[in-house]
């Protein structure tokens, strides 16, 4: 499972990050904003996520910037979103959903929310397994 994590406050991302260690992911990318998360998809296009957690309010490329873009690949669309936010304006948040995020946590976020997020996208990743097996 390779998670990528988008978050410009350093603090944050190390504690995310180590959340995710904790919860066996294998390998975690870590991106300071939503541009150099993009180059990074753009680059290694032959691997898979299993995940993003995405800030939204960011230095640089911000995470709706980063949405309008990523969502706008079709092949990218069975990947799910984690929004994070310290920000939990119902208007950015309607957008967000607009661009099919799959949930939003409200930092200051806990392990038991990110374990969650992990578990979900797991099951994903395990159906979208099965159902290639059986359809390819």
């Amino acid at each position: 499972m390779k998670v990528m994590v988008v978050e410009d406050g350093t603090m944050v991302r190390r504690l995310l990050c180590e959340y995710l260690r904790k919860l066996d992911v294998d390998e975690v990318v870590e991106c300071e904003n939503g541009q150099q998360a993009l180059d990074h998809i753009a680059e290694n296009s032959g691997e898979r996520l299993s995940a993003i957690f995405l800030d939204i309010n960011m230095n640089g490329m911000n995470g709706m910037e980063f949405l309008k873009e990523f969502t706008f690949k079709s092949i990218y669309q069975d990947i799910p979103i984690f929004v994070i936010t310290g920000d939990a304006c119902k208007e950015k948040l309607k957008t967000c959903f607009r661009y099919e995020i799959y949930s939003y946590i409200e930092k200051p976020f806990d392990f038991k929310q990110i374990q969650d997020c992990v578990s979900i996208s797991r099951r994903i990743e395990s159906a979208d397994s099965t159902l290639a097996e059986t359809y390819y």
